[in-house]
């Protein structure tokens, strides 16, 4: 009989996430980090590795719950690693493409720097859609919107892989690509004139100023009324749209809370982690939440209550 290994896949998933899969697997954090910038570091790195694991525990109990403010053994374990409660906003200011970027390139650039990734996007960022045949349009918004994700791979991001590639892109290409990387994914309200108003907090040099171009997909079944995406801006003074899915939008005030819950998980390997930070890292997330609230109301409106 084989034995299979116990991490193999999470042993204990919240279900309302089952999409999220093996990101809510134990991942070890930063002891140096939590040395550098916390107050009151923990003595060794045996005490900080055993409480880092309690907190872990109890934040998967806690999101399996829809416990988004956390326990009071939460909370006291947070302390103990020095995790900031609450996030701050970038002053760091957006990188500027040379470019506009052939949205190929980062399906490219993702499918040969992590060749499971392509597949796994769709989970990731789609959420219950992942379950059913979807287009090709559809599958490339996911992995737009997966690409420059760190848990794509745990050794080395995408984005570097592909930068350090013996046939290496262009200066310029290079460029572009770490401006859609820095750019944090957002929910948008779009206007008439095509202007976007950010839907959640985002530092104001990141708000467009000028015209959007860009391709943009719908769910099946779902006419989206706000658009999730990463919007980047270029030298010609025009701002480029990276994995634009429109979606219904949620409730803001419990996504926010979801949204800041991640915050403080990841906080754990970086305490300066931003606001806008969580948004570069964990794009698939706010995708999926989007997505897995307009399946909820495209199921409640297909079955309304007699």
């Amino acid at each position: 009989m084989i034995r299979t290994p116990n991490n193999a896949w999470p042993t204990e998933r919240p279900e309302p996430d089952c999409w999220g899969g093996d990101e809510y697997l134990y991942d070890a954090s930063n002891y140096e980090n939590h040395r550098s910038f916390s107050c009151q570091p923990l003595a060794s790195k045996g005490d900080y590795e055993a409480t880092d694991r309690l907190f872990m525990t109890e934040w998967i109990a806690c999101v399996a719950r829809g416990d988004f403010h956390g326990s009071a053994d939460l909370l006291g374990l947070a302390q103990d690693l020095g995790l900031p409660r609450t996030p701050h906003p970038d002053r760091r200011p957006p990188k500027v493409a040379p470019m506009h970027i052939d949205p190929f390139e980062i399906w490219e650039m993702l499918e040969n720097a992590v060749p499971d990734g392509v597949m796994v996007a769709q989970d990731r960022v789609l959420g219950p859609y992942a379950d059913e045949a979807i287009s090709r349009k559809l599958l490339r918004i996911a992995t737009e919107a997966y690409a420059f994700s760190p848990t794509a791979d745990a050794g080395l991001p995408a984005r570097k892989r592909w930068a350090q590639d013996m046939a290496r892109p262009t200066v310029a290409v290079r460029a572009a690509m770490r401006a859609i990387e820095h750019s944090p994914a957002m929910i948008w309200q779009v206007d008439e004139e095509g202007g976007c108003r950010p839907l959640l907090p985002l530092a104001k040099p990141y708000w467009p100023t000028g015209a959007i171009h860009g391709h943009t997909e719908q769910l099946p079944r779902c006419q989206g009324d706000a658009l999730v995406a990463r919007i980047t801006p270029t030298e010609d003074g025009t701002w480029q749209i990276t994995g634009g899915l429109w979606v219904l939008t949620p409730p803001l005030e419990p996504l926010l809370e979801r949204l800041e819950f991640e915050h403080l998980r990841l906080s754990r390997h970086e305490r300066r982690l931003t606001w806008e930070d969580l948004l570069r890292w964990r794009a698939e997330l706010l995708y999926r939440l989007c997505a897995i609230h307009s399946a909820q109301m495209e199921a409640s409106d297909a079955n309304p209550p007699h």
